[in-house]
């Protein structure tokens, strides 16, 4: 393709300019992160104009035609005829849910007899679409059994198991027969395995094993590079909510209404409380849009948009607006991940 004076250099839509404190990024929501050199700094502005870049400039710049030439290399943009480029509008920030709450936790144990019946039922009422139910001890394959049936009756559509593992002999056959019985179990995390995969669960794709060992509800909340997520609602969200408590609610094993397990604060028992009137209360809500460009060194962090978030673990519990304690990056040096 010829270049010439009437073309334009575009990111794509799905390739996102995000700046921080000591460096910026190219987000490309299709999964990967482009870090752009600090000697490109001065053409931030010009690659996140939606009308595109004019090739006349680019070709006058050695410094931005090196530019422009690299990320159309990495097919993060490319040249557009100037009276094109209205047929390539850039996504606009924007996130929205049908559901009160889009995703809520059950934390559950073998000692406490808690209510999930009816907090089940009422996360059906309100449409919630996404579950995980975690156990930090042993549990019974029956017991899950007895949950996952309460569900098979609503209209969750998914459910994420977190368990540890044990050493008993069916294990695996258990494992293997409940998520078979029970298809709207989409993945399963299987932690505290130090050994191989099983054959016999090899080529399941619902089931994941770590060898990391998780004890209790502390064990959550660590920011890392792995859990960053490139997609366009997850991007489109951070800006405007909280990536982890936003439309959240957790159950606890003793049946305390919370919006994570982790956190203090609950909002009262399952026993003696309708998770309907506790998610309309101001005070519940108000983490929901606790953003990362409000939150102390997040705020300046090129990597805000595509990070979780944690409010249980903070660097300062008084202040909601905390930087997360388990975060080890500092967007000002760039040291930590």
């Amino acid at each position: 393709m010829v270049i010439s004076n009437d073309y334009v250099f575009k990111l794509f839509a799905n390739c996102k300019v995000v700046q921080g404190a000591a460096r910026s990024i190219i987000c490309d929501l299709n999964g990967r992160v482009f870090i752009i050199p600090s000697k490109f700094n001065s053409f931030l502005d010009l690659l996140k104009d939606e009308n595109g870049i004019a090739y006349e400039a680019i070709s006058s710049n050695d410094g931005l035609k090196e530019l422009t030439e690299e990320l159309e290399q990495k097919q993060m943009g490319r040249f557009f005829k100037t009276d094109s480029v209205e047929n390539f509008p850039d996504i606009r920030v924007s996130w929205s849910s049908p559901h009160p709450i889009t995703n809520a936790i059950i934390d559950v144990d073998e000692k406490n007899d808690t209510d999930w019946e009816k907090f089940i039922l009422q996360l059906d009422a309100i449409g919630c679409p996404f579950l995980q139910i975690r156990n930090f001890g042993e549990i019974s394959f029956q017991k899950l059994n007895s949950i996952l049936e309460i569900v098979d009756q609503t209209d969750v559509n998914s459910v994420q198991l977190i368990i540890p593992f044990n050493n008993q002999t069916n294990f695996w056959v258990e494992l293997l027969g409940l998520i078979n019985l029970f298809p709207r179990v989409a993945d399963v995390i299987v932690y505290n395995h130090i050994n191989k995969k099983p054959q016999s669960v090899e080529d399941n794709r619902r089931v994941r094993i770590t060898s990391e060992m998780i004890n209790n509800q502390n064990s959550c909340g660590n920011i890392k590079p792995y859990f960053f997520t490139l997609k366009v609602d997850f991007f489109n969200e951070a800006h405007l909510f909280n990536t982890c408590l936003n439309r959240k609610v957790a159950l606890t094993p003793e049946g305390f209404i919370k919006n994570c397990p982790s956190m203090a604060i609950n909002h009262g028992n399952i026993k003696d409380v309708n998770l309907a009137d506790i998610i309309k209360r101001d005070e519940f809500k108000f983490w929901w849009s606790v953003k990362k460009d409000d939150i102390e060194v997040c705020k300046d962090c090129e990597f805000r948009y595509i990070c979780s978030d944690c409010r249980a673990f903070t660097a300062d519990i008084n202040n909601p607006y905390s930087k997360p304690s388990k975060c080890p990056y500092d967007p000002y040096t760039c040291i930590g991940f």
